[in-house]
């Protein structure tokens, strides 16, 4: 089968695990056999670009999140929506000469609405796999705001005026938590659940975590450094427990990056601790080195504040060992059974969490049998070889070349 994929970003320029599990599915795709052609942004790129088998970085690519002007905004909100329109007509060019069984679509929020239309206008069908939210908002954007002349607006910029046009019967999410959503956005056709899983051959597993030294206790954040994420919940209930324990070496390794002003913000809810040095900010890390970091750590702090879709770094935690803590909501929510494989506090309740790890100081046992238990779980029910099973079969279902 050949498979066109249409992505924002693809690694090695990425932002995040959105970016990550496409690679992997491309590689795991390519495996069995399949002739996969990636067409993505030029997210990344300065200067000459080196070739790569199969990877297209020509679309068009514009970063609003940083804006905050409203003139400015507007301005760039105008060359996005000429980005947008370049982007389809050079997709329609590759379209053309590719000539695919199917489009495989990831986030596409960048790349634009156009694209779609694009690709099912000139007759492929289009699978849509869906991790995160970005798909409900353009349809926030375009059909449930309130307000007609921003409806308008949006229409004009994404260059969509109808979006009941647009065919999602093709579409998958990683979570139920997703499902959800979008049914609530108004997606009323079939909406598959195919859960993310993980490549047990890149995980170190149980043997790999190293026991910390008498009167040590080490906890562990990883995620991207802004405030929906909540790296501030996890510093406030490292704070709680350092001040509580003041004869135990507890400390806080963050790793993860974000905008200038608000880890300076981070560092400075640190340093009103007296425990000064004991929170250590590691910067973006790689994979390998994530790896290494769950087999250094006693706990993962998952104190996401916003509903996450799903939440990767739970299971990769997990199956190499590391008890989680995560809020009681989203994807943790649905994968966590609380008090066996890991563990649930609400949103922002920094004492609930302070809580939970004082809890198993005091009850070494119930931490062992989250470890062994939550390792347990990821294994048997998140395993990516599965996953690939069901996406392979999913992809092999829609037919090929129709037009949809």
């Amino acid at each position: 089968m050949k498979i066109l994929v249409l992505t924002d970003r693809f690694p090695p320029f990425s932002t995040g695990g959105y970016d990550i599990g496409c690679q992997e599915i491309v590689e795991a795709l390519k495996s069995r056999g399949d002739e996969v052609i990636v067409i993505t942004t030029k997210y990344g790129i300065s200067g000459r670009q080196s070739k790569e088998p199969h990877v297209y970085r020509i679309l068009g690519y514009s970063d609003l999140s940083r804006l905050k002007n409203p003139g400015t905004y507007l301005i760039a909100q105008a060359k996005r929506a000429l980005i947008c329109r370049r982007n389809a007509a050079i997709l329609k060019k590759m379209l053309g000469e590719i000539n695919p069984d199917l489009v495989y679509g990831f986030q596409l929020w960048d790349t634009g609405l156009l694209a779609i239309k694009t690709v099912q206008r000139c007759g492929f069908p289009l699978v849509f796999d869906i991790q995160d939210y970005w798909l409900s908002e353009y349809r926030h954007k375009l059909v449930l705001r309130p307000q007609k002349w921003r409806r308008f607006m949006a229409a004009l910029l994404n260059g969509i005026y109808d979006f009941s046009k647009l065919d999602f019967r093709h579409l998958y999410v990683i979570s139920e938590t997703l499902k959800k959503a979008y049914r609530q956005a108004g997606f009323s056709g079939e909406i598959k659940v195919i859960p993310r899983g993980i490549k047990f051959e890149n995980i170190p597993g149980l043997s790999s975590r190293k026991d910390p030294l008498p009167g040590q206790l080490r906890l562990f954040y990883a995620g991207r450094l802004t405030a929906e994420k909540g790296p501030d919940i996890a510093i406030k209930a490292w704070g709680v427990l350092a001040q509580k324990f003041p004869h135990t070496e507890i400390t806080l390794s963050i790793a993860g990056e974000g905008e200038p002003l608000y880890v300076d913000y981070l560092k400075k809810i640190a340093g009103e601790f007296k425990f000064k040095g004991r929170v250590k900010f590691l910067g973006k890390l790689t994979r390998a080195d994530l790896m290494q970091e769950y087999g250094r750590h006693d706990l993962l702090l998952f104190p996401s504040a916003w509903i996450e879709p799903w939440g990767v770094t739970v299971i990769e935690a997990m199956a190499c060992g590391l008890p989680v803590i995560a809020t009681d909501q989203g994807g943790p929510q649905e994968m966590i059974t609380d008090k066996k494989d890991g563990f649930l506090f609400s949103p922002g309740d920094y004492q609930g969490a302070a809580g939970i790890v004082e809890a198993l100081i005091k009850n070494p046992a119930l931490y062992e049998q989250a470890r062994v238990s939550g390792y347990q779980m990821v294994k048997e029910k998140y395993n990516f070889n599965a996953m690939m099973e069901r996406i392979h079969n999913y992809l092999l279902s829609v037919p090929a070349g129709a037009k949809t």
